[in-house]
């Protein structure tokens, strides 16, 4: 065990480096600007988060502290694509990956899938004259990927059944979206888990 003389602690990143071996064969690999570490298929992960609740990374040089600005979670912004695209309303959140993508610098889902159009004419023109509405192409578009949310206890409440309802509730646009049932929306999301058959309690 090494030990720092002006602090007396264990200095285990110095140990680490001076113990470290790096043989011919990655020392290469790494001069040549090889890939040293492959992950396939790729994971994804997934926030999971009740309304307000998310976490916020906020720099000095910014004017407005990015807790008073709109979230831009993998979540919330899960809920502005299935209103763009209403052809994705079948996927769950942990299926969404893989048809979309995550574009950090935006913080967006963009689709995967292909624009096309309704109908069979050419132009994008019915019969009338008039433009035929264009919709997007999910069926080929699947890309092998893993989407994983974080593990979520169940001491945590609302949070751990939302995360049960993200499992299997599709399409949902709004947070009150995923708390409706039937046409009705419930005031917790454990309402709609029980509702849905998702819990179980000691008077089933």
């Amino acid at each position: 065990m090494k030990i720092v003389e002006e602090t007396g602690r264990y200095n285990e990143i110095g140990q680490f480096h001076d113990a470290r071996y790096v043989s011919a064969s990655e020392a290469s690999r790494r001069i040549l600007a090889f890939d040293i570490v492959d992950n396939e298929p790729p994971v994804y992960r997934l926030e999971v988060h009740t309304e307000g609740h998310h976490t916020v990374h906020n720099r000095e040089s910014e004017e407005m502290p990015a807790a008073l600005r709109e979230p831009q979670t993998k979540l919330t912004e899960l809920f502005k694509a299935n209103t763009t695209y209403p052809g994705a309303h079948h996927l769950r959140y942990d299926e969404f990956d893989r048809f979309f993508t995550w574009n950090r610098k935006y913080k967006v889902w963009k689709s995967r899938a292909k624009l096309r159009r309704r109908g069979t004419r050419g132009a994008g023109q019915s019969s009338a004259g008039a433009a035929v509405p264009s919709e997007y192409n999910f069926e080929g578009s699947r890309e092998t990927i893993i989407g994983r949310m974080y593990t979520v206890s169940p001491r945590e409440g609302e949070r751990y059944v939302l995360r049960l309802l993200l499992l299997h509730v599709a399409g949902a646009t709004s947070y009150a979206d995923m708390r409706t049932v039937d046409g009705e929306e419930r005031s917790l999301f454990r309402q709609a888990c029980s509702r849905q058959g998702l819990l179980a309690d000691d008077a089933d």
